[in-house]
């Protein structure tokens, strides 16, 4: 599947698979998830915005109109 993606966006399928494989990506993906611990995010969807946080799909609506405040 994550090849078939890859493919459909114009990249090598076989390199996409390699890189987020890799280390590296592991790596920014446990210091992200980390972040996002420390910010209290827990389940998904969370959104962080500044010091707002924005739990569960019903909380879009609001985030939408939040980030529309801000630019």
């Amino acid at each position: 599947m994550i090849g078939e993606v890859a493919r459909e966006v114009g990249l090598d399928p076989a390199a996409a698979l390699e890189g987020a494989s890799s280390q590296l990506a592991k790596d920014l993906l446990r210091a992200a998830t980390d972040e996002a611990l420390a910010k209290g995010a827990f389940g998904a969807p969370t959104f962080v915005v500044g010091d707002q946080i924005y739990r569960g799909n019903d909380r879009i609506v609001p985030l939408e109109r939040h980030i529309g405040a801000q630019g």
